[in-house]
C-alpha cells in the first residue's frame, strides 16, 4: 500500500505541479496588483478607475504587512479630506461622491478584516466622512447620475460601522 501511494505521488509530481513556484507567482501577482492600485490611488485621484481600485483593495490587504496597510489608511484619510472639500464647492460632484462612497466602503472593510484590530486605528475621520456624504446625498435633490451601486456602498458602509461593530 505504501509503495502504491509513493508511486502515485511521484506520478503527480511528474505532472509538474510545483507548489513553491505557484506561491512565488501568486506573490508576484499580488505585489504588481497592489503597485497598480497604489499608483492610481496616490496619483490619479480623478481617474475613472478609482472606484475599481477601492473595491479591489480590501481583497489584498490581508496579504501585505501592516505598515503598508497603515500607509494605505493614511492616504485614504487625506483623499477623503481633499475630495470632501472639493465636492462641497462643486455642484456636479456625483462622480466624486461615488468614489468617496467606494473609498469609505474600502476603508471600513480593511478595518473590519483585521487592520483595525491589529493596531488602534482612529475611525473618526472615516465616520465623519460618511456623515458628510450622507448629508450631501440627502440635503438637496439627487442628481440623475447617482446610481444604485452608490446606495449599495452607502448601505454596506453603514452596516459595517453601526451594525457589525456593535
Amino acid at each position: 500500500m505504501k509503495q502504491t501511494l509513493l508511486s502515485e505521488l511521484n506520478e503527480a509530481d511528474a505532472i509538474g505541479v510545483d507548489l513553491g513556484k505557484i506561491s512565488e507567482n501568486n506573490n508576484a501577482i499580488i505585489k504588481q496588483t497592489l503597485a497598480i492600485y497604489f499608483e492610481v490611488l496616490k496619483q490619479h485621484s480623478n481617474s475613472v478607475h478609482l472606484r475599481a481600485v477601492f473595491l479591489g483593495l480590501p481583497q489584498f490587504t490581508q496579504y501585505v504587512n501592516l505598515e503598508i496597510v497603515w500607509d494605505l489608511i493614511s492616504v485614504m484619510r487625506e483623499y477623503f479630506k481633499v475630495e470632501l472639500n472639493e465636492s462641497q464647492t462643486d455642484h456636479n460632484a456625483t462622480h466624486s461622491i461615488s468614489n468617496i462612497l467606494a473609498g469609505l466602503l474600502c476603508a471600513f472593510q480593511i478595518l473590519e478584516i483585521g487592520a483595525g484590530t491589529s493596531f488602534n486605528v482612529d475611525e473618526k475621520d472615516f465616520v465623519s466622512a460618511l456623515y458628510a456624504v450622507i448629508q450631501r446625498l440627502f440635503e438637496k435633490p439627487l442628481p440623475r447620475n447617482v446610481e444604485r451601486k452608490d446606495f449599495i456602498a452607502l448601505l454596506k458602509s453603514i452596516d459595517i460601522v453601526f451594525h457589525k461593530r456593535k
